[in-house]
């Protein structure tokens, strides 16, 4: 009999092995299905001796062991990986087991189809030098002349080579433009695949002979080809690279993990890096491939217009400049970005001041559907999704008069379909094309539809793949106020990339003139930007200076404050680091519930500390742990 150390791959217990028994020897990696209450699940096998040798530790322990059900023929992951998955769950205070589930699909995790067997990762000595990691901060159409040196000098070397790309969309675009001449030595991984597509391009990846050009989203990265030898990063700042759900992996962090364990080559790209990435650079963790580029290059000028000026008499939503684009050229294509979708981002009582709220979380309500308040709008919750009929009246001081603020999607589609009737509109935000190939309908037939107007979300930048004669930012004062530290480079950053699509004009409304971001863009000069983000980052102490550590639970008010009272008197006897953390209540609710947040900051050079991440690896399931959150509330 042989006693086994395996690590579970699931998110729903909080130890980092488990001990069982089996009648014959399992070698160390292979893929295993133990029992776990009352399911069965599949893990790792991280240690296997005989049982003679372990009699004294078996005596002690007060359980009886189980035994594993079976062996699985199949192996879906590399000995590399999964010491990148530990390093990682450190820096995320997650089970390691947690992080392998949430980096490889399902469809490869609960398969019972036969997998290709994995060859062997042929490494040179490691070398005492850092792995080679490299930064490209240039516009798209720069960077993919970039990626097609790299992947001919990979090729060259007998290596494969990943492309990571944010969005499905994302990589249906990079194949276009990169596979020329080496389709058949070219796949794409993403969700859109399905289960039987996805297992048979994934043995495809292992098996095939060649050295292979992989484009991925960051879901699928984790393919075990035995040669990788460069793995690139496209849009470093995508919010994508962060997982929704527990543990809230952060892909960034395994792939650049996982590089380092193959001694491969990693590129972070993007039309402007993250801060994080650029202070790393600025203490010479990565190498810049060619010069970093800190101007927006761009051959035609950026006007922005004040707003406040425009709507002194009355309340303008489009400008004059706008106006006068989509009247007098019928003929030329326009996009035009709205910050929020729906008609009317908030309403409030003209009365009493009151906002209409959700009744399930508290967030301010958002109206779709009709000009005025009628039978046929409705409210809708974008925090958690609830709706109603919008025929209601102020809950606090019973008026009918209730009053729409804020610019959304349909509210500019209503104005420019009024100004031009006879035009094609177009509209692409979550309310309007909810999948992928709704999307990809709208794009296509925008590009083909000569004079089209497109009115869109972030979601519409994601499918812009080919510049636009004209692109008019409408409205994005609103994301000023959204509580993420990082908000002002995600402004940033959208309004360099619209700047790049537009060939013949490029107009930013605003009633925030004075913003320097506003300055900055107009001069194409991103050094001052950075400049004073790093001043502000450092003065409040937010990351790159800092790690923040945010821990979440709901229930009732009592419960929730006690539960995280009593973790933040462990974090603080545990280090001392923990001692300036902070409990504060949501100002949302979740099914009636209240939610509370603990927030720790430590110095980034610190983290992981062992004495925290041991105490939030073994917290309960009920408390979400996010690190670097996307906002703070």
């Amino acid at each position: 009999m042989y006693i086994l150390e395996v690590l579970p791959i699931t998110k729903s217990i909080r130890k980092e092995s488990l001990t069982y028994f089996y009648s014959s020897e399992v070698a160390v990696g292979k893929t295993v299905v133990v029992p776990l209450r009352n399911r069965e699940i599949k893990a790792l096998v991280l240690f296997c001796d005989s049982a003679k040798n372990s009699r004294s530790a078996l005596k002690q322990k007060d359980f009886a062991l189980k035994k594993i059900i079976r062996v699985c023929e199949e192996q879906f992951i590399h000995t590399e990986l999964l010491r990148a998955c530990d390093i990682a769950s450190k820096y995320h205070a997650a089970q390691t087991g947690a992080i392998i589930q949430s980096i490889i699909p399902a469809a490869i995790l609960e398969s019972d189809e036969q997998l290709v067997a994995l060859q062997k990762i042929k490494k040179i000595p490691l070398l005492e030098e850092q792995p080679e990691r490299y930064v490209i901060q240039e516009p798209i159409g720069e960077r993919l002349g970039t990626y097609r040196q790299i992947i001919r000098t990979s090729f060259a070397q007998k290596k494969s080579i990943v492309v990571v790309c944010p969005t499905e969309a994302d990589c249906e675009s990079k194949k276009k433009l990169l596979s020329k001449g080496i389709e058949a030595h070219t796949f794409t991984l993403s969700s859109s695949l399905s289960k039987k597509k996805l297992l048979a391009s994934w043995n495809e990846c292992i098996a095939h002979e060649k050295p292979i050009l992989i484009i991925t989203t960051p879901k699928f990265f984790s393919v075990p080809r035995h040669d990788i030898g460069t793995i690139i990063i496209d849009n470093e700042s995508d919010s994508s690279y962060i997982s929704q759900q527990q543990p809230y992996t952060d892909y960034r962090i395994v792939i650049e993990q996982y590089t380092a364990q193959l001694q491969a080559k990693l590129y972070l790209t993007d039309i402007a890096l993250r801060s994080e990435t650029l202070l790393r650079y600025d203490h010479h963790e990565f190498i810049e491939e060619g010069s970093l580029s800190f101007r927006t290059i761009t051959s035609i000028p950026t006007k922005i217009i004040d707003m406040k000026e425009q709507s002194k008499d009355a309340f303008m939503l489009l400008s004059k400049e706008t106006k006068t684009l989509l009247t007098e050229h019928p003929q030329d294509s326009v996009f035009l970005y709205v910050a929020r979708k729906g008609l009317a981002p908030t309403v409030s009582c003209q009365d009493c001041g009151t906002l209409v709220t959700c009744n399930e979380c508290d967030a301010p309500m958002v109206l779709y559907g009709a000009k005025i308040i009628t039978e046929k709008a409705l409210f809708r919750c974008n925090q958690c999704g609830s709706s109603r009929k919008a025929l209601e009246k102020c809950n606090y001081c019973d008026s009918w008069r209730l009053q729409l603020i804020g610019i959304g999607v349909e509210s500019v589609a209503q104005a420019v379909a009024k100004l031009v009737p006879n035009r094609e509109l177009y509209i692409i935000d979550g309310e309007h094309t909810s999948t992928h190939n709704k999307v990809k309908k709208v794009i296509s037939t925008f590009y083909e539809t000569p004079g089209a107007i497109l009115i869109g979300t972030d979601m519409a930048m994601n499918y812009i793949h080919k510049a636009i004669p004209h692109i008019h930012v409408i409205s994005i004062d609103a994301l000023f106020t959204l509580p993420h530290y990082a908000i002002r480079e995600k402004i940033m950053r959208t309004l360099a990339k619209l700047q790049n699509k537009a060939t013949t004009s490029f107009v930013i409304q605003t009633r925030i003139t004075k913003d320097p971001i506003f300055k900055n863009i107009q001069e194409g000069m991103l050094t001052n930007f950075y400049r004073d983000e790093f001043k502000a980052r450092k003065q409040f102490g937010y990351p790159p200076f800092t790690v923040l550590i945010k821990i979440s639970i709901a229930g009732t008010s009592d419960a929730t404050e006690r539960a995280l009272t009593e973790l933040q008197k462990q974090l603080i006897a545990s280090d001392t680091n923990a001692e300036d953390s902070v409990i504060y209540k949501s100002p949302y609710t979740i099914k009636q519930k209240t939610t509370r947040h603990l927030l720790i900051k430590v110095p980034t050079e610190k983290w992981p500390i062992a004495p925290i991440v041991a105490i939030l690896k073994n917290t309960s399931p009920q408390f979400r742990i996010s690190i670097n959150p996307q906002n703070l509330f």
